[in-house]
């Protein structure tokens, strides 16, 4: 085992979220500042795009879903996909009405569907034959979000939704309620 830090070419100190992609082989690091790095084996990729953005919104990077070769992180602004093997950011994804740009804070896919969490509502998409990057594709599900919490991560496991809130206590959506 190996420890690594910025003297052995991590970009950052901060780390706020990772993930570990194990068909790929590769930790997908974001820190606090929303800067990227992939670390394969010994050798560190970078993706600034998002740190470097030039917007004046929440950056934050709540959550990190990986599926097939990529990274889809939860942001402060909506949903940044990564394309893991060619390292590089593919698209960004708005899920708010008229695109407007609100906090995902927990990402997840079922079969057929994805789920974007925010603070007013849980987004669903198609998987496949959706242009993803259309906000008129993201439709606030009929799901209510539980009563007093704050949810912050978003899973699916056995057929059910999870949600963590602030307090740590996990939550499950099932057969139509909380």
């Amino acid at each position: 085992q190996k420890a690594y830090s910025k003297m052995d070419g991590l970009s950052e100190n901060t780390i706020q979220q990772m993930a570990y992609h194990n068909t790929l082989d590769v930790l997908v690091l974001v820190y606090a500042n929303a800067n990227i790095d992939l670390l394969f084996g010994t050798k560190v990729y970078n993706i600034p795009d998002v740190k470097d953005k030039n917007w004046s919104i929440d950056k934050t990077v709540y959550q990190i879903y990986l599926e097939e070769d990529r990274a889809y992180l939860a942001c402060g602004f909506g949903i940044v996909v990564v394309d893991l093997t060619r390292k590089e950011i593919k698209d960004t994804y708005i899920v708010g009405e008229n695109a407007q740009k609100v906090p995902v804070y927990g990402f997840t896919a079922d079969e057929e569907h994805y789920y974007a969490l925010s603070d007013q509502a849980i987004y669903v998409a198609p998987k496949n034959g959706a242009n993803l990057l259309d906000f008129n594709v993201w439709h606030a599900t009929t799901i209510e979000l539980p009563a007093m919490s704050n949810c912050q991560t978003l899973h699916y496991v056995g057929e059910s939704l999870l949600t963590i809130d602030e307090g740590k206590e996990v939550m499950r959506y099932q057969n139509a309620k909380w």
